[in-house]
């Protein structure tokens, strides 16, 4: 999805929200028995402006390509579905906490990028507030942005927010916040934001009004989406999150690790870069995490991109006789999941695996394992024993150690084409490591290809994910899998894990997980 289509959804869905509580219009209802069924979509979101009656936006409709293809196509039925549910989850959660009169609702954008697009909306929506970005780009110095890279998502992962604060309520917020800056800044930065944290806390609740951080998230049909609350607890009634006894690897964990003329492209490269599994935690008295994770693609020098989905259900009950030849019900929600931040990443994995994350890893452009190619007795040997105990455990599924000839090999290749060779580790990491310092000339001479311009930092990559793998065993190992799971999520998700983690309070909407 490109930026400008990201932004535009984003929007719609803020509007739908809004028109749904402040306007008091209720989203287009179908009844959900298919995903044909998901068509209808209010003509202010999808419409382009000579099809609406009466434009309120110049450039028409806030998400024209919604429509551009009728009957909606299925990749694009959870956006429909996303701008009829989201309202009315939201309406739930605020009922539930004592704030049901909308006729002083205010909503804004958390983001400065895109407020001058909510702007030119304001004849849809009159009712704005930016007091959350003003928190974040006034109150919060250079000092304060560095405890979360910058990156206010880290700090708080809300979209929009919502309020029902009058401007003077605004502004004696605002004054109480500069007041404290005055008082902790120069003494301690993080006891600054805890500060800050609360006083968002205090309207989170609805004390002196509501003001409210809401993270979107893309709704996956037919799970209903729900909202619910982060960070909102006051840290002396904050209980840490703690997994329960019962933790299972629902899908094993996997990476591919082959290696040969990547998808017919002319290069040798492994099959694919991801690492995934499945998983399922309990956890003392709450409803399980289950959840999928994957590493993308990695750099040379750094831990993968590390993202966790919700599993939701993806098809109705009872299953269609379609339904059940393709198996399960649940899948992976739709929605973008939250990322873990580098920095605890790699915490993570040194705590667990004993070492740091590039123990033994080249990473450098001109970094190689061992001295030579033909080193066997240091780093090629160290890499192979981690492989070695890592396809041993019963957590891991890897059954594709092998290098294989790309089916045009020209003559005095010493590989026969498409056979399958090296399946032992030694021999494995023996030949990543030969390919790695060969030129493009010697690869071509011995495999009739060149190698990937990506080889070096996906081969980097292959063992940075051998030694999660270990992490996660030796995790299991200690009866702490559960622990490392848990952990890994809620980074991700930015929830708070002890009482003086800085994330700020959220609401959250999503499709639920099973």
């Amino acid at each position: 999805m490109s930026v400008q289509e990201t932004e535009r959804t984003e929007l719609a869905t803020l509007y739908a929200i809004y028109d749904y509580l402040r306007n008091g219009n209720p989203p287009p209802q179908n009844p959900i028995s298919t995903k044909a069924d998901m068509q209808d979509v209010n003509p202010v979101i999808s419409h382009p402006a000579d099809k609406l009656a009466t434009p309120k936006i110049s450039n028409g409709g806030i998400f024209p390509s919604l429509t551009s293809q009728i009957p909606i196509p299925p990749q694009k039925v959870n956006w429909v579905f996303t701008f009829q549910t989201n309202g009315p989850a939201l309406e739930k959660y605020l009922k539930n906490h004592n704030w049901s009169n909308y006729n002083d609702l205010k909503i804004g954008i958390f983001d400065n990028k895109k407020v001058a697009a909510l702007k030119s909306m304001s004849q849809l929506i009159p009712n704005q507030t930016d007091v959350m970005n003003r928190i974040w780009e006034e109150c919060f110095d250079n000092e304060h942005k560095e405890l979360f890279g910058k990156k206010k998502d880290t700090w708080n992962p809300a979209d929009i927010y919502i309020s029902n604060m009058s401007d003077s309520q605004e502004r004696v917020m605002m004054e109480e916040i500069c007041e404290m800056q005055k008082r902790y800044d120069k003494v301690n930065p993080n006891a600054y934001v805890l500060l800050v944290n609360q006083v968002l806390r205090k309207h989170f609740d609805g004390r002196d009004g509501f003001l409210i951080g809401i993270s979107l998230k893309m709704a996956t049909w037919p799970t209903v989406p729900k909202a619910k609350a982060y960070n909102h607890v006051c840290d002396h009634h904050f209980e840490a999150p703690k997994a329960g006894n019962e933790t299972e690897i629902t899908k094993k964990l996997h990476q591919y690790m082959s290696v040969g003329n990547k998808g017919g492209k002319g290069f040798m490269d492994f099959t694919g870069n991801s690492f995934t599994f499945r998983c399922k935690v309990s956890m003392d008295g709450s409803d399980p995490l289950t959840y999928f994770w994957e590493s993308k693609s990695p750099t040379a020098t750094s831990a993968h991109s590390t993202e966790m989905k919700d599993l939701v259900q993806t098809e109705l009950f009872p299953l269609t006789p379609r339904a059940a030849k393709k198996g399960s019900p649940i899948g992976v929600a739709k929605a973008k999941g939250g990322q873990v931040p580098v920095a605890t990443f790699k915490e993570l994995i040194e705590e667990f695996s004993g070492d740091p994350i590039n123990f033994r890893i080249p990473t450098g452009k001109n970094e190689y394992l061992g001295k030579n190619p033909q080193d066997q007795n240091g780093d090629v040997a160290y890499w192979a024993k981690k492989i070695n105990k890592v396809l041993a455990s019963p957590l891991v599924d890897v059954k594709d150690l092998w290098f294989q000839c790309p089916s045009k090999c020209p003559r005095g290749v010493t590989l026969q084409p498409n056979k399958r060779v090296y399946r032992t580790a030694t021999m494995w990491v023996e030949r990543c490591n030969e390919l790695d310092w060969m030129t493009d000339r010697q690869c071509e001479i011995k495999y009739g290809i060149p190698k990937s311009p990506k080889f070096q930092q996906n081969f980097r990559g292959k063992l940075r994910v051998i030694r999660y793998m270990e992490a996660m065993i030796n995790a299991q190992e200690k009866g702490k899998l559960g622990e490392f799971l848990v952990r890994a999520y809620y980074t991700a998700a930015k929830i708070k894990l002890k009482k003086d983690d800085l994330q700020g309070p959220y609401v959250k909407i999503a499709s639920g997980s099973f």
